[in-house]
């Protein structure tokens, strides 16, 4: 199975205020985190993380890699350590761009920014997080053929690659 997330900022205790997450500490966040992300992932699957996966040192890094479940492909966001640190600590960094996934050519990318192809492409991305609580599709834009895969907005679970299809062939109903 394929994954795709975003936005969790493990060990970032700010993240809770700033974007109103009903959790009362960090360990609280990541422990619910965890659960929802290996709940859903299998060791056997793929993940792709679409940035800002989590704040801290290398030691906290392998810690948290040993913890989730999935081979992880993160596009590294703007809160993120280096991409040497992510490598060494067992997630393999790729770049940001066109990628096809379950057979459709998506536009990965952290921050929306712009995307010259968006007639013909999706692009799934993060970055941005609504402040709290919000309703479910909120992160789909139709017009902008764009998907926040953020776990903001996705009650902290990570998307199927299926459940991105059906959301994708809802705009044609």
């Amino acid at each position: 199975m394929i994954w795709l997330t975003e936005g969790h900022h493990y060990f970032h205790k700010n993240i809770i205020k700033y974007t109103n997450r009903p959790f009362n500490s960090t360990h609280q966040m990541n422990k619910v985190m965890t659960e929802r992300w290996n709940e859903r992932v299998q060791p056997e699957d793929t993940v792709y993380h679409l940035g800002d996966l989590a704040l801290g040192n290398r030691k906290k890094l392998v810690s948290l890699r040993e913890r989730l479940n999935g081979k992880i492909l993160i596009v590294r966001g703007n809160h993120d350590r280096s991409t040497t640190s992510l490598r060494d600590s067992g997630f393999i960094v790729i770049p940001k761009g066109y990628h096809v996934i379950g057979g459709i050519k998506f536009r990965l990318t952290h921050d929306y920014g712009s995307n010259p192809r968006k007639r013909y492409i999706y692009t799934l991305h993060g970055h941005s997080h609504p402040v709290l609580p919000i309703e479910e599709y909120e992160g789909v834009d139709y017009r902008r053929k764009s998907i926040n895969v953020g776990v903001d907005y996705w009650n902290y679970y990570p998307l199927s690659i299926e459940h991105i299809k059906e959301i994708i062939k809802g705009e044609f109903k």
